[in-house]
């Protein structure tokens, strides 16, 4: 238990930095409109630099590695479901 939690502990500033600049885009999206996708690859553009950084390094990779490919996979799911379920 403590390995993890010393893995979440060095994780978190990355993690808490992806959320944020999720959050944000989607503010901005919202707002102004137009597709959130695009919005985060100029956001993930802009802030790109922060992956040198150690202290956001692994918390950035978690995110974009785990959580990223979590969230793409429930994605196609629903999409699945909901093609199959309309036809």
């Amino acid at each position: 238990m403590t390995k993890f939690n010393d893995l979440l502990r060095a994780a978190m500033p990355g993690l808490l930095l992806s959320a944020t600049i999720a959050l944000a885009v989607r503010f901005v999206s919202d707002r102004l409109g137009g597709p959130a996708m695009l919005y985060a690859l100029l956001f993930g553009m802009a802030f790109n630099f922060l992956t040198e950084d150690e202290r956001f390094a692994s918390g950035i990779r978690v995110a974009s590695r785990h959580i990223l490919r979590r969230a793409s996979s429930s994605m196609r799911c629903r999409l699945s479901l909901t093609l199959r379920s309309a036809a």
